[in-house]
């Protein structure tokens, strides 16, 4: 939740749904419904080598990285898609369609690039900035919080 006016709180999802739009909004939350689905359906490993890349009209948009999978996705769709469709049930769909393109997929057990050092911030911003966040309850979103503050903090003392 974020601080709006004095002592009251917006949640997250409201503040995203209000910069994204409630269209964009709907579309991302299908996106990782989606996505979600995909990896219970089709099991880790397949979810591994594919990834849920969108929709098209009743086609469900699937980037697979291995040819020989590929072929027994292909095979295998029509259960595939039943399983999918009775899970989304009422959300979107039905899908009627599955449509396969070989393209590499971004994995998430390979080692992403080192972030950048802490920006360079006085105690008193520090001091701040944890202020501001101390009553954030989730513990990811405290530290993104708090690094976003320091990150905008420290580019703002880079201009003056």
């Amino acid at each position: 939740m974020a601080r709006r006016g004095k002592g009251s709180l917006t949640r997250v999802g409201k503040i995203a749904r209000g910069v994204l739009g409630d269209r964009l909004w709907e579309k991302a939350q299908n996106r990782e419904l989606l996505r979600r689905v995909w990896r219970e359906v089709v099991g880790d490993f397949v979810a591994k080598h594919s990834e849920v890349g969108g929709i098209r009209g009743d086609a469900l948009l699937v980037k697979v990285d291995d040819h020989s999978l590929m072929n027994n996705l292909q095979l295998m769709s029509p259960g595939i898609l039943r399983r999918i469709n009775d899970e989304v049930k009422g959300k979107i769909g039905p899908f009627r369609r599955l449509i396969l393109r070989w393209d590499t997929i971004d994995r998430e057990d390979e080692p992403k690039p080192e972030m950048s050092s802490e920006p360079e911030i006085t105690p008193e911003q520090r001091a701040r900035i944890e202020e501001v966040v101390k009553d954030i309850e989730d513990p990811e979103l405290k530290e993104i919080t708090r690094r976003v503050l320091a990150r905008s903090l420290a580019r703002e003392a880079s201009k003056e």
